[in-house]
């Protein structure tokens, strides 16, 4: 993990760091076959910045619950409309370059608040 880089970091960058943090520790989900990506378990705390540059802009923390090369899921306390926009961070980052952009694609209601499943919105490669 490169938490205190100078440089600004791409976003993919970002996310191999997380999906390294992972793994880690824990072994894949193995329930989670039919998707793209493989899913790693991943309870990191995450500053979230809800709808940024808006009007409605606000910041949440949320919990993870896991992670693969297209995006997240994770926990928070309210739901989250279908498309919004998100920026995702580690909790209390200091580096402004750290921010990965993602959009809600689902979010339903669990036990804990909402879990909401998020795609990374990273640059096309051309």
């Amino acid at each position: 993990m490169s938490r205190g880089q100078s440089t600004p970091a791409k976003p993919a960058e970002v996310i191999a760091d997380w999906l390294a943090d992972a793994a880690a520790p824990h072994a894949a989900d193995k329930s989670l076959v039919r998707r793209k990506s493989l899913r790693h378990a991943w309870p990191a705390p995450l500053d979230v910045i809800i709808s940024p540059r808006t009007v409605w802009e606000q910041c949440i923390s949320a919990t993870g619950i896991n992670v693969s090369e297209g995006g997240m899921g994770l926990l928070v306390g309210h739901a989250l409309p279908i498309g919004t926009t998100l920026l995702l961070r580690y909790a209390g980052e200091d580096d402004e370059s750290r921010w990965v952009r993602a959009e809600v694609m689902y979010s339903k209601r669990s036990i804990d608040g909402y879990q909401v499943g998020a795609r990374f919105e990273l640059p096309r490669v051309t």
